[in-house]
């Protein structure tokens, strides 16, 4: 039998042709694979590159406000500690003129709506003149952090050398 020679060449070549393609197509689906993952890899870190430099720009720009950034740190102080609050009022009230004479027990509250923040409640008994009490309290109302004046009561003496007596409630603001 006599075989026409460009005919078995091309069988040949058509089988080779399916052969390959049946063997290679599996690696080939492999690599198409590894080649959406290295793609989702670099899209990830694309997106990492971004996240970063904004934060870098981001910390930049805090840096610029790092006097305010304190200010509001000390307006709401992570922790209440009645002894800085109480020598900070001491020294106030020393500084104005008045006399801290005692201050009650500080009742502490939840702020309403926000239950990370405390407000503490606490009355400060002090004495001396209207126009001292006026500049304490104007003090106070500056000071950087919160403080709030709930009420003042006052009272005097019938001997007019002594000097009034204040009794003036405060709320505080703590985290």
């Amino acid at each position: 039998m006599i075989f026409n020679r460009p005919i078995i060449i091309a069988i040949c070549l058509l089988f080779s042709l399916f052969l390959g393609v049946l063997l290679l197509r599996p690696e080939y689906q492999k690599l198409q694979n590894q080649n959406s993952i290295i793609y989702q890899k670099e899209q990830n870190l694309l997106g990492l590159k971004k996240y970063f430099s904004e934060n870098a720009l981001l910390k930049e720009e805090l840096n610029k406000y790092q006097d305010e950034i304190l200010k509001i740190n000390q307006a709401l102080p992570s922790e209440f500690f009645l002894p800085s609050l109480l020598h900070y009022l001491q020294k106030t009230a020393s500084e104005n003129g008045l006399i801290l004479r005692s201050f009650s027990q500080p009742a502490f509250t939840i702020f309403k709506g926000k239950e990370d923040i405390k407000e503490i409640h606490l009355n400060l008994f002090l004495a001396g003149s209207y126009s001292t009490l006026k500049t304490f309290l104007t003090t106070l109302e500056k000071n950087a952090r919160l403080i709030e004046i709930e009420s003042i009561s006052l009272s005097s003496s019938l001997e007019e050398e002594k000097p009034f007596g204040f009794n003036v409630g405060i709320k505080v603001y703590s985290y």
